[in-house]
């Protein structure tokens, strides 16, 4: 509920930041998924891209007219190339062969200009990431480069009384009963059970929901959270036991 509302207040404060009144009047056709896989480049560099227009929709401006992201759309471009992009762009708009509207061109570039916020946004809203976290804390460096870390604002936010209070009625629905362990974790995976345990135990130790100031175990701990390093270990520890147990 934290993530969504946070998520809430970003997507609010960057329209309101950097919209554009034209912009609401142009709609444009917008494939999710364009990738190295769907984009063929002839020797004379005529781009061709194959896609299925039945996953298209239409959609504003300003989350048509991004960066896109390659090899595949989850992928990030470097800034470099990003700049890149923005120049050849511009050229091509500007360009003394492209009869189109100089207004309407010019429109385009700024909305440009102003458009990786809505890259980061579309990649949570479309479960396109592999980690969610980069991603979010990027988006808030950049609309909120004021308020400090963004895990510092997740624990200020734990403390209030109203996720205090959604945090203790979702508690309510846990089922902590060993029956259901035993049921999730069929027989032969007791290591698989140990290590949810254990992950479970280390996120509580400084995710908690309690007033400010509370003192307990490890209070002035950083956030936990996962990341790809910490998937590995756990791989390299499952093949080692598998390795040493059969």
């Amino acid at each position: 509920m934290i993530v969504s509302d946070l998520l809430a207040d970003m997507c609010e404060k960057w329209v309101r930041d950097t919209s554009l009144k034209e912009d609401s009047c142009y709609f444009s056709l917008h494939h999710p998924d364009i990738s190295v896989n769907n984009i063929f480049i002839d020797e004379e560099y005529n781009i061709t891209c194959l896609i299925d227009w039945a996953f298209c929709s239409s959609v504003p401006l300003s989350s048509a007219i991004t960066e896109p992201g390659l090899p595949q759309s989850r992928h990030e471009l470097p800034e470099v190339f990003r700049e890149e992009f923005r120049r050849g762009f511009s050229e091509a708009a500007y360009s003394t062969s492209n009869r189109a509207d100089p207004a309407e061109n010019a429109l385009l570039c700024r909305i440009l200009q102003l458009s990786h916020p809505m890259w980061l946004i579309s990649r949570l809203l479309s479960f396109d990431t592999v980690v969610d976290y980069p991603v979010l804390n990027d988006l808030w460096v950049i609309t909120n480069p004021n308020k400090g870390h963004l895990l510092e604002e997740f624990k200020i936010r734990q403390s209030q009384d109203t996720y205090m209070g959604v945090h203790a009625l979702l508690k309510e629905d846990d089922d902590h009963s060993r029956a259901a362990e035993e049921k999730h974790f069929k027989k032969g995976t007791q290591v698989d059970l140990t290590v949810a345990r254990k992950l479970t135990l280390v996120s509580q130790w400084s995710s908690r929901y309690g007033q400010h100031g509370f003192v307990g175990l490890r209070v002035a701990s950083s956030a936990f959270k996962t990341g790809e390093a910490l998937w590995k270990w756990i791989d390299r520890c499952m093949i080692d036991l598998q390795e040493m147990y059969g």
